[in-house]
């Protein structure tokens, strides 16, 4: 498992989500998942995205759960199978866009 460094206690399952939907279960929610698990440290980008995916696979609310986290700006781990580095990147983007829009 990565290295894993005290950050705050915010993972998905913060969400007001059941433990399953449509009888498929949500990784984030499962019995003895820890919320560190959602925070890696120490390693590149490509690293810390496959990891976010594995963790997330199969999940059916990954798009809620990202957009989630897009929309309240979360700066902390895994959300919808992204990094969150990569969504750092992602509301950049999304910023740059709307100021031009507006410019």
């Amino acid at each position: 498992m990565a290295r894993l460094t005290a950050r705050p206690a915010a993972r998905p399952a913060e969400l007001d989500l059941p433990a399953t939907r449509g009888g498929v279960p949500l990784p984030c929610r499962a019995p003895g998942v820890h919320p560190d698990d959602w925070h890696p440290v120490g390693r590149d980008l490509a690293a810390d995205d496959e990891y976010a995916q594995a963790l997330c696979a199969g999940c059916p609310v990954t798009v809620e759960c990202l957009r989630y986290s897009l929309d309240t700006c979360e700066p902390y781990g895994v959300w919808g199978g992204v990094s969150e580095v990569t969504r750092a990147a992602l509301l950049r983007q999304s910023r740059t866009r709307r100021a031009e829009a507006v410019a």
